[in-house]
């Protein structure tokens, strides 16, 4: 055959007629798909030449490989000693190939494994600022684990998790810390209290000041959407063509550090009692317009308002108690999370009712923030925000989200020292007020608000 004895000339371009990429993609399918046809030595080319071609189209070079297995073997070892990205690239075409015939499993759980051992080896010491890091590459080491079922590495997981978490403890400290304390927030309240004094910021709109700002064309926009959009449209498509990457790495920062400086103006103005009997009346008032706006009896909302009001209250009366248990913080906490999905779900029956039953036992955050509807109110980076705080960005992968929801009202997995706090009672609340005026804007874009 003329490939047999004219192959090295055919791929390195000897041949112009035939150096396209088109044609020596559809010559290598041809060349495995009909293997026995063809001189070793194509392949042993083939192997060194265009050995990614082998890895990218597995499933079609195994008809060849699975009777060739030391060869199979050494082509693997050569990619994973050689890729740069070992643990997510190559970890990943482990994965996706682990339901292949025994024989050739067994080679691929030999790499699983040593890919597995070299990351618990270079991972020995980690710092917090390398725990972001080893935390995303950590799941899919879990995903090796549990596809081979390998039970000496799952020992040794257990291990290095256990160690993780003392970790965690001094990233989280470093994370909040460094945006605690670059945190300037007295020119915001200063520009508040005026305003407040006379009357300038009404009962109806003095929350939403809080929690929205007047952009281009008299659009209202929450504030922990507030991104530079050219900035982001310029550098998205270039450093993170996966939307998620760009949303966790830039999105969320940014809100964070509008929800710290903003849940601490509201802890601050919340200890006015003047200041906060107007702004639990504009709670209010805004709780009245969504109750109207989802056709709901007006106490549906209000009254729950009312009880968290009562715990806020107290928590604010005993900032100075040592002897205040932090529990009354989980509780409030809890019940926030609690009020917040009961708003998503009154909201989701009514977007989605239709005059049909509607069963609402799987109307969980987690479910109900995924939901099309909700996502028109709430537009796309309000969602993913949300997401990313009470449950995860994408269904089924907790590495992406801190899960507030189901840690708090579970009670799995809490910080003891850094999240039974009231810092963390106020973070959250504020959160909800986002929500309740988010959809209060929706419903009515006509409101009265003060450009902040």
């Amino acid at each position: 055959m003329f490939v047999n004895t004219n192959y090295v000339g055919i791929f390195k371009g000897h041949f112009e007629e035939f150096f396209y990429v088109e044609f020596i993609d559809e010559l290598l399918i041809y060349i495995f798909e009909n293997h026995k046809d063809y001189c070793e030595q194509i392949f042993r080319f083939i192997e060194t030449e265009h050995s990614s071609y082998i890895i990218n189209n597995f499933n079609l070079c195994l008809n060849y490989y699975r009777n060739n297995l030391e060869i199979l073997k050494k082509i693997l070892e050569n990619t994973y000693s050689e890729t740069s990205l070992k643990t997510s690239w190559f970890a990943i075409f482990l994965i996706k190939n682990s339901n292949k015939p025994p024989l050739v499993r067994e080679i691929l759980k030999e790499q699983a494994i040593n890919l597995i051992n070299d990351f618990f080896s270079n991972n020995k010491t980690i710092n917090k600022e390398k725990y972001i890091y080893v935390v995303s590459e950590l799941k899919t080491i879990k995903k090796l684990i549990k596809r081979y079922k390998l039970g000496e590495e799952q020992k040794v997981l257990k291990e290095f998790e256990t160690n993780l978490k003392n970790v965690h403890k001094e990233y989280i400290k470093m994370y909040r810390d460094k945006y605690v304390k670059e945190v300037d927030f007295s020119k915001e309240i200063n520009k508040i209290k005026p305003l407040i004094k006379i009357n300038e910021i009404t009962k109806i709109n003095f929350s939403v000041y809080l929690t929205h700002e007047v952009k281009d064309a008299n659009k209202v926009v929450p504030r922990i959407v507030n991104i530079n959009i050219k900035k982001r449209d310029a550098l998205e498509g270039i450093l993170f063509p996966n939307k998620n990457e760009w949303e966790i790495f830039h999105l969320i920062p940014n809100a964070d550090r509008i929800v710290t400086i903003y849940y601490q103006i509201l802890f601050f103005l919340l200890r006015d009692d003047d200041i906060a009997e107007i702004l639990t009346s504009s709670m209010a008032s805004a709780l009245h317009h969504v109750s109207n706006d989802l056709e709901l009896e007006d106490a549906t909302l209000t009254k729950l308002f009312s009880c968290l009001i009562i715990d806020i209250k107290e928590i604010l009366a005993n900032l100075n108690n040592s002897d205040f248990s932090k529990y009354n913080y989980l509780n409030t906490i809890r019940f926030i999370c609690t009020f917040f999905e009961k708003i998503l779900r009154e909201l989701y029956v009514f977007l989605n009712n239709n005059d049909q039953y509607i069963s609402e036992d799987n109307l969980y955050i987690s479910n109900l923030l995924f939901d099309h509807n909700i996502k028109k109110v709430l537009g796309p980076d309000l969602t993913f925000i949300f997401l990313y705080y009470f449950s995860t960005t994408e269904k089924g992968d907790k590495i992406k989200g801190l899960y507030y929801r189901n840690r708090f009202i579970h009670f799995d997995n809490i910080d003891y020292e850094y999240e039974f706090t009231n810092r963390m009672v106020f973070k959250l609340y504020y959160l909800l007020l986002v929500l309740i005026n988010q959809i209060d804007m929706y419903f009515d874009e006509k409101k009265p608000i003060v450009n902040g």
